[in-house]
C-alpha cells in the first residue's frame, strides 16, 4: 500500500510498500511495455497524518530521499543499458506510468489524476479522457516496441533480468527487492549502498506488512470497504478483482495489438467510463472506512517493530 494519499496508481499489494504513489511510479496494471513493471494489486492509502511513517524515515524512504534514489537509479540504469548496446531514457521520478507503461503522466494532483484517469488502466488508450491532455508516450516503451522479438527479449534481460517483477520501480511499490534483475538490480544496489541494505529493507517491510494486514482493525476496515463498494453497485471483493475486470475488458476490446485502430470505440468509451465510476466509488469507500484506521495501525506496528529491532536503520547507508 502506498505511503502517500495517492489512490490512483500505487494501491499496491502490501501495506509495507514504500512511499511511491504518483511520485515514483506506476499506475496499476501489469508489466509495462518499457520493461518497468507496475503494481498489479492495490490496497488503501499508506500514510500517517504527519506524512512519512517510521520506516520511511528509518530507511531513507521519505519523499525527498526516495526521489533522490529514483533519480540515481534512473541515471545508473541508462548508463548500464548503454554499455549493453541499448538506449534507455531516464524518467523523472515525479511521473506516473499508465496503460501498462505506454504513457507518462505528469502535472496532476492525486485527485485530478483519479478524476481524469481513474486507475490509469484503460483511460489512456486512444485519446485520454478529461479536459487536460497530459499523457505523453513513454520513450522507453517506444524504443522497446521497435525492436524485433529476439532483440526485445535481450533488452528485457539487460534491463530487469527478463523478469516482469525485476524493475526498481516495481520492487519499491511491492516492498520486495528479491526479484530485481539486470541493470535495475545493479543500480538499486548502488543506490542503497549495497545488497545487504536491500535485504534489510525488504525483510523489515515484509514483516511490518504481515503485522498490519493481520491487525484486527484492518481486517474489519477491509470488510467494511468491501461492503461499501458492493452497496454502491460494484460487486468486487478485492482490489485485484477490479484490476482484472478492467484489464480483461480492455483486452477483449483491443486484443493484443496496442496500436489497434479497428476496435469498437463505443465499447472502449463505456469501459473507460466504468473505470472512472469505479475509481470514485472505491476511493469514497477507502476514505470512509480505511483511512480513519490505517494510519494509526501502521504507526503502532512500526513503532513496536523498531523498538524490538534497535539499530536497524544504522545498517543502511543513505
Amino acid at each position: 500500500m502506498s505511503r502517500t494519499n495517492t489512490f490512483v496508481s500505487t494501491r499496491t499489494k502490501s501495506t509495507a510498500s514504500l512511499c511511491l504513489a504518483a511520485m515514483v511510479v506506476a499506475a496499476c496494471g501489469s508489466t509495462t511495455t518499457a520493461g518497468t513493471p507496475t503494481a498489479t494489486t492495490r490496497t488503501g492509502p499508506r500514510t500517517t497524518l504527519a506524512g512519512a511513517t517510521p520506516s520511511d524515515s528509518a530507511f531513507g524512504l521519505d519523499k525527498k530521499s526516495l526521489q533522490a534514489k529514483r533519480l540515481k537509479v534512473e541515471s545508473l540504469v541508462a548508463t548500464c543499458m548503454k554499455k549493453q548496446g541499448f538506449e534507455y531514457v531516464p524518467l523523472d521520478p515525479s511521473v506516473v506510468l499508465v496503460n501498462n507503461g505506454r504513457f507518462v503522466v505528469s502535472g496532476l494532483s492525486e485527485d485530478d489524476f483519479r478524476k481524469q484517469y481513474g486507475y490509469g488502466l484503460t483511460t489512456t488508450y486512444g485519446t485520454p479522457l478529461g479536459t487536460k491532455t497530459v499523457a505523453n508516450p513513454n520513450p522507453n516503451a517506444k524504443t522497446r516496441d521497435a525492436l524485433s522479438p529476439s532483440v526485445r527479449m535481450a533488452y528485457d534481460k539487460a534491463l530487469n533480468g527478463g523478469s516482469e517483477d525485476g524493475s526498481f520501480a516495481n520492487a519499491v511499490v511491492q516492498g520486495d527487492f528479491g526479484k530485481l534483475g539486470g541493470c535495475n538490480k545493479s543500480a538499486a544496489v548502488e543506490a542503497f549502498g549495497g545488497g545487504d541494505a536491500l535485504n534489510v529493507v525488504s525483510s523489515a517491510l515484509a514483516e511490518i506488512d504481515k503485522r498490519v494486514t493481520a491487525d484486527r482493525q484492518m481486517v474489519q476496515a477491509e470488510k467494511k470497504w468491501r461492503e461499501c463498494l458492493n452497496a454502491a453497485g460494484f460487486k468486487f471483493s478485492t482490489s485485484d478483482q477490479i484490476d482484472e475486470h478492467l484489464k480483461s475488458g480492455l483486452k477483449a476490446i483491443v486484443g493484443s495489438n496496442p496500436e489497434n485502430t479497428t476496435l469498437d470505440r463505443n465499447a472502449l468509451a463505456a469501459l473507460q467510463q466504468e473505470e472512472l465510476r469505479t475509481a470514485e466509488a472505491d476511493w469514497a469507500c477507502e476514505v470512509k472506512h480505511k483511512l480513519p484506521v490505517e494510519p494509526k495501525v501502521i504507526a503502532a506496528v512500526e513503532k513496536a517493530y523498531f523498538e524490538a529491532n534497535p539499530g536497524l536503520a544504522s545498517k543502511l547507508t543513505r
